[in-house]
């Protein structure tokens, strides 16, 4: 499949096997997971648009406790999308590309999952929010394939995993989701 490695960097050789181990911790725990596909685009300037796609796997025993997890991705540039929408229907036919991938694999180990889009649910006071202009189709795509379809505020491993590694930054070391606004504990 493609160059994927660990949210640390760290290279993965068989994204199938990385996620029959995360699935097996679990199991072994006494537990299970649940999968999570997203993808975000960036624009570089003039070198092209950087797409990441991630799958984290999240371990968890009961509806209320989580009990950690494990985040990979691949990252690649194509041509720059100037067009906003375009953007974020390529971020969409990625994820859905990535799904299909995923959801033998999914299938066969029993894992639920939901694919995360980068596209906002409210348009916001002022029309702030514009990647809401595609929300209905973007959500009814991933939809219409039969998987759950989370969008923002509630698509975290699109909006803020991938949006991380487009930049090419790396969250701080412990904190798999950045720093912690102040005031927030």
């Amino acid at each position: 499949m493609a160059d994927w490695k660990t949210l640390e960097g760290i290279p993965i050789e068989d994204i199938y096997e990385a996620i029959r181990e995360e699935n097996q911790l679990a199991l072994d725990a006494g537990g299970a997971v649940i999968a999570y596909i997203g993808v975000d685009g960036q624009n570089l300037g003039q070198r092209g648009t950087s797409f990441v796609q991630c799958v984290a796997i999240h371990h968890y025993d009961d509806c209320a406790s989580g009990k950690g997890g494990r985040v990979f991705y691949v990252r690649h540039i194509e041509r720059r999308y100037n067009n906003r929408q375009q953007r974020l229907l390529r971020e969409a036919e990625l994820a859905i590309k990535l799904g299909q991938k995923m959801e033998p694999l999914f299938s066969e180990l029993d894992i639920p999952f939901e694919v995360h889009a980068d596209v906002n649910s409210y348009a916001g006071k002022n029309k702030e929010n514009k990647s809401h202009e595609v929300h209905d189709a973007v959500k009814g795509w991933i939809e219409s394939m039969g998987w759950v379809c989370k969008t923002k505020p509630h698509a975290f491993v699109a909006s803020i995993v991938a949006d991380r590694h487009t930049r090419g930054t790396k969250p701080a070391r412990g904190r798999p989701f950045g720093k912690r606004k102040k005031g927030i504990k």
